[in-house]
């Protein structure tokens, strides 16, 4: 399941490195080539609001081959581009199949895993959606240099047509027929309805709110921030390498000390008082006009996410703790908004291309910071509350 989360993913942010090769050889601007990343994050959770239901309806095995065979056209439309408008299309095929690959793997652990095991998995899925777009363009800094930036979606094609192979021959249906919903998008939008609009849900998920607006921010504005700083494509991948371990890092002390019995809402508290303490230190960057600016900015961004590592699982869990008995809608629904999210964050990146991106970047990290403060701080009493639901079904 990690493996397919991660392949779709990979895709958002793999020729990120490529940026200015791609401005060079195909002769659009830096707005343009933005567009097209955005392009994925348009598609993807209008994709994903289908993809949830129709698996509940018809199973997990057929959408996630279906999911798949939309990821490696968009690759191949890609890898043949010759213009931003077949880079934009080719883009929106890959977010659309990167959909089912983010909900599916979350439905199917929930068919199969028990609670305390399927926060397990979930927390490492959550890291997989949040840290592999971090990661994959350290690949993207070793192939573009190498080969040219229409390799990165060369080696995309190849992973979706191998995803393809072990879905056809090695996965099983996990979602039993008996369990399944009627194939009635009434009924879809309505569960989506009293999901969405549940204020359970909204307080779990609305700290997450500022930081995927950012992490939009980020990797739009990153890809131009490091080379315009003297970075070249492979320092840029092992930049972003090293904020990917920092995620990891974060979920790994959540995980260690739920095992050993820390409540869940210490951890909630901690990711907010991370998150706050980055937005505190890249003050001095505007007040003293420090030197090195960018190696205080990716500093603070790198245990931003050693924050957002801390509180992935819980996020995961929590969310579809909720309504439980619709576990495909409540996925779709959650990575739709977290995309959606990300979109926001694109076009705020585009439209501050232009400005000082030290200051875009420390604007950002204080509103992040402070945002997610107030609002973990208010919606603390919901994680103890469904902590203590789950536990109590898990007794009976």
């Amino acid at each position: 399941m990690i493996f397919f989360a991660a392949v779709p993913f990979s895709a958002f942010s793999m020729y990120l490195p490529a940026f200015p090769t791609i401005e060079a050889d195909l002769g659009i601007s830096r707005e343009a080539i933005s567009f097209t990343l955005m392009a994925s994050m348009i598609s993807f959770p209008i994709s994903s609001l289908f993809m949830g239901p129709l698996s509940d309806a018809i199973g997990r095995r057929p959408m996630l081959f279906m999911t798949f065979c939309l990821f490696t056209i968009g690759s191949i439309i890609c890898a043949c581009a010759n213009g931003s408008e077949m880079l934009f299309v080719g883009r929106a095929f890959q977010g659309a199949g990167g959909a089912g690959t983010a909900i599916l793997s979350r439905a199917m652990c929930r068919d199969f895993l028990d609670d305390i095991i399927f926060m397990d998995a979930v927390g490492w899925l959550g890291i997989v959606l949040g840290v592999v777009p971090l990661f994959a363009p350290t690949i993207g800094g070793y192939i573009t240099p190498m080969f040219g930036w229409r390799m990165n979606f060369i080696f995309l094609i190849a992973m979706g047509l191998v995803c393809l192979a072990m879905v056809w021959m090695m996965t099983r249906e996990t979602h039993h027929r008996s369990l399944r919903i009627k194939l009635d998008i009434k009924v879809f939008f309505r569960e989506y309805a009293n999901l969405f609009l549940s204020r359970d849900y909204q307080k779990v998920l609305f700290p997450s709110y500022f930081f995927f607006i950012f992490l939009g921010l980020y990797v739009s504005l990153v890809s131009f921030y490091l080379p315009d700083n003297g970075f070249s494509p492979f320092e840029f991948g092992i930049v972003q390498g090293l904020v990917c371990g920092m995620m990891i890092i974060g979920r790994c002390i959540t995980i260690f000390g739920l095992k050993k019995g820390v409540k869940e809402v210490t951890f909630w508290m901690l990711s907010a008082y991370v998150l706050a303490f980055c937005s505190l230190t890249v003050i001095p960057i505007f007040v003293l006009d420090l030197p090195g600016a960018v190696y205080w900015v990716m500093g603070a961004i790198g245990v931003c996410h050693i924050g957002v590592g801390i509180v992935a699982p819980i996020v995961g869990k929590n969310t579809m703790a909720v309504m439980p008995w619709i576990p495909g809608i409540s996925s779709s629904l959650t990575v739709a908004l977290m995309v959606l999210l990300e979109a926001v964050g694109c076009m705020i990146a585009s439209a501050v291309m232009r400005c000082n991106l030290t200051a875009v970047f420390v604007i950002a990290l204080m509103i992040l910071g402070i945002g997610t403060l107030i609002t973990s701080y208010y919606s603390q009493s919901v994680i103890v509350r469904l902590t203590s639901k789950i536990r109590s079904a898990e007794r009976d």
